[in-house]
């Protein structure tokens, strides 16, 4: 069964599916109320390998892994075989990963492109505060599945299953490059990320969660506590280093520290126990076989027409490099599927972007109360245009065409991918939208200026709540307070009644401004948008906008949140990117037929 060269033997992957009792007629078939089984290569007398979490709580129980692998020696062919295979034996409603590369590789991104059914969560950085806020969420989950355990009167996983007849699949935690978590710049979330995964080791294997925690060097694994370590019973070693070896099978078990042939592995579910040991070579599962995958996925899902036992979610996908997706944002969709108007709320909330976190979609809130008015500052105009765009969708998906309006003062640049964009909403929304240019700010700021009047003199919020988005506030010549030596325009003291005025009367503006420096003559009406959003920038202008420097520390692709009247809201995310054209036209045409 396997297939040897002068330098290196191949085991191919349909081979090893065959071997496992795994032909397409069997796909799907495996039961996970024992346990887990999943085929990972040969050994050398052609025998099949597997990873084999059992049931068992006690001391001779394997339900977690270890597994190290210098550069180039098969780690990622190895962790592609066993998503693949694991994914074609067991269906969704037995096996969920939690799949996290903290090398922000590219290796787990096909399975987001496949929208593979059995991943919760696909994660690509290297920032360890997104790699923890998975571990919370899935601790999260451990509690959750405690008190149904709890309500059901039963102890472990095995039982819950036997007794309630309910789906549940066991969780399967995959993080590669784990020791990211474990920054020596940052003891608390260092402390953080070992308790919980102390947590999840000890507690986990009860409910049918599991870790596979990799790196090519395990050498900042001290970290993790020995508690931990002792429940990571299984340890799979590719060829990697005398000391990787040492530290992951013992002092007397060194032969990964020899290999020297690409996907050359010891599996070993002792903790490192020589009698235990079993080589084996990993099959080698390619881009071939995860098409296969795929192809596999989209005929079932076809068969199937949605009556698997548990309705699937697209998995929560993080590409820490990449803005995020509009049209991924579940709430909105949500909203966009709806085939009337929402009832209208006073809350209403405009999302701007994915959380640096397991969490849903940061959103600015608009309350008919004093400052809540949203104001964006970042040097990148496409960036302000896609968080700005994703803010009026939203609104307009929760506010019918007699409970919202907008009125648009179009700054953007000519010649861009966004230029008329304002224009293609306005022809397409049901709602009304008013768009004007620089040469119309007096005789928009005359309309909104009359319509805060009516209210005043109403001292009420009307049904209709208005929505003013500034594209450009530093193009807005007009509205610049031009110094102590001269009196404000009149524009610019209309603008200031509006900001101060409008929000408790259902009036909010929402601005877009390309620098700390250029808000300095809008010093006042700045101190109105109480709801800020930071991009990059230098740490004193962030201090001076955000109180706090964290936008300095900013990565490309991210910005902040902070509503500066309440400080705990301050949250890191990665801003939506304007959608297509094709996308934004359906969006629209979507809220039109409502009318």
């Amino acid at each position: 069964p396997l297939a040897q060269g002068a330098e290196q033997v191949e085991v191919p992957f349909s081979k090893l599916l065959e071997l496992d009792g795994l032909p397409p007629s069997k796909r799907w078939s495996r039961s996970a109320v024992d346990g887990l089984r999943i085929p990972l290569g040969l050994d050398g007398a052609g025998r099949v390998v597997s990873l084999a979490v059992d049931n068992e709580v006690g001391a001779i129980g394997a339900q977690h892994a270890l597994l190290a692998g210098a550069t180039s020696m098969g780690k990622s062919t190895l962790l592609h075989t066993l998503v693949t295979a694991g994914t074609l034996a067991y269906p969704p409603e037995e096996l969920e990963l939690y799949l996290v590369d903290l090398r922000a590789g590219v290796e787990f991104i096909t399975y987001a492109e496949m929208s593979l059914p059995h991943a919760r969560v696909i994660a690509v950085d290297d920032d360890p505060d997104y790699g923890l806020s998975v571990i919370e969420g899935l601790a999260g989950e451990l509690a959750d599945r405690g008190k149904r355990f709890r309500e059901a009167g039963v102890a472990n996983y095995r039982d819950y299953r036997e007794k309630t007849r309910t789906p549940l699949p066991r969780v399967l935690l995959i993080v590669d490059e784990f020791q990211v978590l474990f920054p020596s710049s940052d003891a608390a979330l260092t402390t953080r990320a070992a308790t919980l995964l102390e947590h999840l080791a000890r507690q986990g294997r009860g409910v049918g969660i599991h870790l596979l925690l990799c790196s090519q060097t395990i050498g900042r694994s001290d970290a993790l506590t020995s508690t931990t370590m002792d429940q990571m019973r299984i340890r799979i070693a590719l060829g990697c280093s005398d000391a990787d070896a040492r530290r992951l099978l013992g002092d007397d078990n060194l032969g990964p520290a020899r290999y020297t042939r690409k996907g050359q592995a010891l599996y070993n579910p002792a903790q490192g126990l020589k009698e235990h040991n079993r080589e084996f070579q990993v099959a080698l599962c390619g881009a071939s076989d995860r098409t296969e995958l795929r192809t596999f996925i989209l005929d079932r899902a076809t068969k199937d027409k949605g009556a698997r036992p548990i309705p699937r979610r697209a998995p929560q996908v993080f590409v820490g490099s990449e803005p995020a997706s509009l049209p991924a944002c579940e709430p909105l969709g949500a909203l966009l599927a709806e085939g009337s108007w929402p009832v209208p709320r006073d809350e209403v909330k405009g999302w701007l972007g994915e959380p640096v976190a397991m969490k849903p979609p940061i959103a600015a809130s608009f309350l008919p109360e004093a400052g809540r008015n949203l104001l964006v500052v970042t040097r990148e105009e496409e960036q302000a245009m896609g968080v700005l765009f994703a803010a009026l969708l939203s609104i307009a998906a929760q506010r019918g065409p007699e409970h919202a309006a907008f009125v648009v003062l179009d700054l953007s640049r000519a010649g861009t991918a966004w230029a008329g964009l304002a224009e293609r909403v306005k022809a397409a929304l049901p709602h009304s939208v008013e768009v004007g240019a620089s040469r119309h700010l007096p005789h928009l700021l005359k309309t909104l200026a009359a319509l805060l009047e009516k209210r005043v003199a109403a001292d009420r919020a009307l049904p209709l709540h208005v929505y003013w988005l500034v594209l450009g506030l530093h193009r807005a010549r007009a509205l610049h307070d031009p110094g102590h030596l001269a009196d404000p325009s009149e524009e610019s003291r209309q603008m200031l009644e509006i900001l101060k005025r409008g929000p408790e009367l259902g009036m909010h503006v929402l601005a877009w401004c390309d620098s700390v420096r250029n808000l300095g003559s809008v010093r006042d009406a700045a101190e109105e948008m109480r709801l800020r959003v930071a991009g990059p920038m230098e740490e004193g202008d962030s201090s001076r906008l955000i109180d706090s420097p964290a936008a300095s520390r900013l990565k490309a692709n991210r910005m902040v949140y902070v509503d500066r009247d309440d400080p705990d809201t301050m949250l890191q995310f990665r801003p939506y990117a304007l959608p297509d054209a094709d996308w934004i036209a359906a969006s629209l045409g979507r809220l039109k037929s409502r009318a």
